[in-house]
C-alpha cells in the first residue's frame, strides 16, 4: 500500500535480508575483494547475488541504519549512511534507487546523497503516493554542549534535488539554565494520502547530562506538506513522558524505544514502542509494549499489548483495505545465567 509503510513484504524481506547479509559480511571501513559500489557479484558457494553499497570510515556518533522499501513502479529505494570528506561533517545520508523490474538486482540507477552529517542515531524512510521518498533523521542544529546535532528532520526529493526540513527541535523550555535537549535518537515517519509527514520521535531533557539520555520522551509532530517552510506552524504532542509540574520536582520515566507510526483508516496516528522499566526511578514500574492512539487534538489513549516483557525490537502495520493493525516484536529474556530471545 502506498500510502503507507505496507508493501510487497515477501519481495522488500528477502532484499532487506540479503542487503543486511550484505553489511555483514562485507562490513564497513575494508575493502570488498572484487565488489564496487554498484556492481553485482555472485558470492562463491550461494545463489545470493551481493551488490555492495558503500561502506562508511569514520567513526563516532553513529549507529548503523539501512532503510528499504519498494513504489508501484518496481524501484526499490535504499537509504544508509555513508561517508563523507569533511571533518566537521564526516557522514553523509545517501539515497539509492534499483530497478526491479527484471526480478534480479541491477547496477544502481541514481546514488544522491540527501544531506550530511557530524552525528546521527536514526534514520527513517516512506513513500508518498506518487512513490517519492520522504526520510528523517537526526540532524540539524548544535545545543549547548556541542558535541551532537539535536534536532528531528526531514528532507523530500523534489525536481531532483534534496530539501531539508525542520521537523521537531531539540530545546528545553523548562529549564532556564540548561537549555539543550535531544531530539531523534530514536524517530519514524509515515506519510497520509494529502502528503503531510507524520514523525513520532524521542526526546530527551539535558542532552548535556547524560544520566537524562536514561529517561527520553516519545513525542509527535505533523508536519502539512504546504507549510514545511514554516517552522511557526510546528506543534509537538507528548504521546508519553516526564512530568515536571515544578523546576526542582518532576516524574521520569522511559519510552518510546523502537517508535513505529501507522496511520489508521481514518488517518489518525497510532504509535507502537518499547517502554523499559529498569531505567525508570519513578512511576510505572511495568516494562513491555505499548500502543498509543490519537483520540483528538493533543490527546492519546494508552494502552498496553504485552506487558512485563523487555521488548528490544518491533515492526508495525496497517493491513491494506481493512482497518486491523499489526506488530511484530522481539522480547528478550534472561534467566540469570543466558539471553535469549
Amino acid at each position: 500500500l502506498r500510502k503507507t509503510k505496507i508493501i510487497n513484504a515477501w519481495v522488500v524481506l528477502t532484499i532487506l535480508l540479503a542487503l543486511v547479509n550484505l553489511y555483514s559480511c562485507s562490513g564497513g571501513g575494508g575493502g570488498d575483494s572484487g565488489s564496487s559500489s554498484g556492481s553485482p557479484v555472485v558470492v562463491q558457494g550461494s545463489t545470493w547475488q551481493r551488490t555492495r553499497i558503500g561502506s562508511v570510515n569514520t567513526t563516532g556518533l553513529l549507529i548503523a541504519n539501512l532503510k528499504v522499501l519498494a513504489d508501484s513502479s518496481d524501484r526499490l529505494h535504499v537509504v544508509h549512511y555513508g561517508g563523507n570528506d569533511d571533518d566537521a561533517y564526516p557522514y553523509a545520508i545517501e539515497h539509492s534507487v534499483w530497478d526491479l523490474s527484471f526480478r534480479q538486482l541491477e547496477p544502481l540507477a541514481e546514488t544522491l546523497v540527501v544531506t550530511t552529517l557530524d552525528n546521527s542515531l536514526t534514520l527513517d524512510l516512506a513513500l508518498d503516493n506518487d512513490g517519492n521518498p520522504v526520510l528523517v533523521y537526526q540532524g540539524g542544529e548544535f545545543r549547548e554542549c556541542g558535541a551532537e546535532q539535536s534536532d528531528v528532520m526531514i528532507s523530500l526529493e523534489e525536481n531532483g534535488s534534496w530539501q531539508e526540513y525542520l521537523a521537531a527541535i531539540g530545546f528545553v523550555h523548562r529549564n532556564p539554565v540548561l537549555t539543550d535537549g535531544l531530539a531523534g535518537a530514536d524517530a519514524d515517519v509515515v506519510v497520509d494520502s494529502q502528503g503531510d509527514v507524520h514523525v513520532c520521535y524521542q526526546f530527551s531533557y539535558e542532552g548535556c547530562d547524560a544520566m537524562n539520555h536514561n529517561y527520553p520522551d516519545l513525542r509527535y509532530v505533523k508536519r502539512e506538506r504546504t507549510q514545511l517552510n514554516s517552522e511557526s506552524s510546528i506543534t509537538e504532542e507528548t504521546i508519553e513522558g516526564s512530568l515536571f509540574p515544578a523546576f526542582d520536582y518532576g516524574i521520569q520515566n522511559s519510552v518510546g524505544y523502537d517508535c513505529q507510526l501507522v496511520l489508521d483508516g481514518a488517518e489518525a496516528p497510532v504509535a507502537f514502542y518499547a517502554v523499559k522499566a529498569d531505567q525508570t526511578n519513578f512511576g510505572d514500574q511495568t516494562s513491555g509494549l505499548r500502543v498509543a492512539r490519537r483520540t483528538g487534538a493533543g490527546t492519546w489513549q494508552l494502552d498496553w499489548v504485552d506487558e512485563d516483557c523487555e521488548v528490544v525490537a518491533l515492526s508495525a502495520a496497517r493491513f491494506a483495505g481493512e482497518d486491523i493493525l499489526a506488530v511484530a516484536y522481539a522480547v528478550q529474556e534472561n534467566n540469570g545465567v543466558n539471553t535469549g530471545y
